[in-house]
C-alpha cells in the first residue's frame, strides 16, 4: 500500500513539477512578508539574521523556517532583480543560479544548470550567506540538483555493459534509462536558466524548503522499496516500447477459460510455452502480455503470432526482481482502468485516485491499491477481433496500435 505521505515524498524522485505562481513583486514593506507562526511577528527578509530560533534549531518544520525569515519575499526580490537589471559597467552577466547566490552574498560558482558539474551539490551553512532566506533558497537549489544528480548517477551505474546486452528487459531498460537521463539533464538546464516561464516552476519546487520534503520519521527502507516498485511499474512498459526491434506491447483479453495452453481463437497463434509464461487470470478472463508479429499482403493477413516481450514472462517478473513488479500488477491496473473508462483504452488516472478496482469501489486512502490502482498502468487492451483488424489495416506508427478503435470501414485514419 502506498500512503499519500509516501507519494508526496516520492515526488522528489519523479519528474513532475507542481508549478506555483511567483509572488507579486513590490516594495518589501508592503509585499507579503515572512511571518513566524511561532512568534507572530512581521519580518522583512533582509533584516532577518542567522540567530533566528527557527534557523538555529533544525527541528522546526521546513515550511515554518521558510516563513520565519521571509523567504517568499526574498524570492520576489531576487527574481525582480534578475528580470530588471542589466549588468553594470565592468561586471559579468551571471547565470541565474550564480546571480541568486551573488544576490544573497553566498558562494560563487554555483553551476546548478549542469548536473555533472558538482558545484551545486554541497549544502551551505547560514553564515555562508548574509541572509538566512538566501541560505534556505540556495540549499533548496542544492537539494533539488543533488537529487537529480544522484538519480542520474545511480541510473548510469546500473546501465548494462555491452556484454550484458541481450534481447531481454535489460537491453530495453538500458535504452530507456539512457533517454531518461538525457531528458533529466536537459530539464535541469532549463529549470535553472532563469528564462521566461521557468521561474514559477522553480519556485514551485523549492518553496517551503525542499531540504525538508522527506518527513522526519519516514521509513526510508520501506520508501525505497515502494519507490522502486512504482518506478519500475511505469518504466517497464515504456522500456518495451523503446526497445530495439520495434515492439508493440499490448494486453490481449479473452473470455476463454483460464489455462496455460493456447485455446479457442488463439490456437496456432501462440505456442503453449509463451501462453504459460505470459498469461494472467483475473476477473473471469484470461490476459496475455505480448507482442504481435504478422505478415500482411496488401490488406490480407497471411499469418500472425503472439510472442513474449523482452523479460515479460513469469520467470522474470515474478516479484523477486525489478522492484517486485509482476505481470499481474500490470494487467490488473490496466484492466481496471480500462473498465472505469467505459471499456475503452485511454483512462486518465486522477491525481487523488481512491479507486481500488474496476467496479467503482473505493478505499479509505489515496492510492490504497498501490501499483494495482486502476489506470496506474495503461497498456493497450483489446480482443482478437480488434487485434486482427489493426494488423490488417494499420501499422505501428498509429497511436493505440494494435488496439486502435477503427471506424469508417476499418480505416485507421
Amino acid at each position: 500500500m502506498v500512503s499519500s505521505k509516501h507519494l508526496l515524498s516520492l515526488s522528489l524522485f519523479l519528474p513532475f513539477i507542481i508549478a506555483s505562481p511567483v509572488p507579486s513583486i513590490g516594495n518589501d514593506a508592503s509585499a507579503e512578508t515572512g511571518i513566524s507562526l511561532l512568534k507572530d511577528r512581521q519580518l522583512i527578509w533582509s533584516q532577518a539574521t542567522c540567530s533566528a530560533e527557527e534557523i538555529t534549531d533544525a527541528s522546526y518544520k521546513a515550511d515554518l523556517r521558510w516563513k520565519a525569515v521571509g523567504s517568499q519575499s526574498a524570492w520576489s526580490a531576487v527574481t525582480n532583480s534578475w528580470n530588471s537589471k542589466a549588468p553594470g559597467e565592468n561586471k559579468n552577466s551571471l547565470p541565474f543560479p550564480m546571480m541568486v547566490s551573488n544576490f544573497f552574498h553566498g558562494p560563487e560558482h554555483m553551476n546548478c544548470q549542469d548536473v555533472g558539474d558538482g558545484t551545486c551539490n554541497t549544502m551551505i551553512q547560514c553564515d555562508d550567506t548574509s541572509f538566512p532566506a538566501g541560505y534556505l533558497i540556495l540549499n533548496s537549489f542544492d537539494a533539488f540538483n543533488n537529487a537529480i544528480s544522484f538519480a542520474i548517477t545511480t541510473a548510469r551505474d546500473h546501465l548494462p555493459t555491452a556484454a550484458d546486452l541481450q534481447n531481454d528487459l535489460t537491453e530495453a531498460m538500458g535504452k530507456f534509462i539512457g533517454k531518461w537521463m538525457e531528458a533529466e539533464a536537459d530539464y535541469v538546464n532549463k529549470i535553472f536558466s532563469g528564462a521566461v516561464g521557468t521561474l514559477s516552476d522553480l519556485y514551485g519546487l523549492i518553496q517551503d524548503g525542499m531540504q525538508g520534503a522527506v518527513p522526519t520519521g519516514t521509513d526510508l527502507a520501506t520508501l525505497k522499496n515502494e519507490a522502486q516498485k512504482i518506478v519500475y511499474t511505469k518504466m517497464i512498459p515504456a522500456a518495451w516500447k523503446a526497445a530495439p526491434g520495434g515492439y508493440s506491447p499490448f494486453i490481449l483479453v479473452s473470455d476463454s477459460p483460464c489455462s496455460s495452453q493456447a485455446e479457442g481463437d488463439l490456437a496456432g497463434h501462440i505456442d503453449d510455452t509463451t501462453a504459460a509464461q505470459t498469461h494472467v487470470c483475473y476477473d473471469n478472463k484470461i490476459f496475455y502480455v505480448v507482442n504481435p508479429t504478422w505478415t500482411n499482403n496488401r490488406g490480407n493477413l497471411v499469418d500472425w503470432k503472439l510472442n513474449s516481450l523482452p523479460g515479460g514472462t513469469y520467470d522474470n517478473l515474478s516479484g523477486d526482481e525489478w522492484g517486485g513488479v509482476t505481470l499481474d500488477d500490470i494487467v490488473i491496473s490496466s484492466w481496471d482502468g480500462y473498465k472505469l473508462n467505459g471499456n475503452k483504452n485511454g483512462y486518465q488516472l486522477p491525481e487523488d485516485s481512491d479507486a481500488i478496482d474496476g467496479n467503482g469501489n473505493v478505499g479509505n486512502l489515496l492510492f490504497e491499491a498501490g501499483v494495482r490502482t486502476p489506470g496506474f498502468s495503461t497498456m493497450p487492451i483489446c480482443d482478437v477481433n480488434t487485434l486482427t483488424q489493426n494488423l490488417k489495416n494499420c501499422n505501428r506508427n498509429y497511436e493505440g496500435f494494435p488496439c486502435r478503435k477503427l471506424q469508417f470501414g476499418n480505416s485507421c485514419n
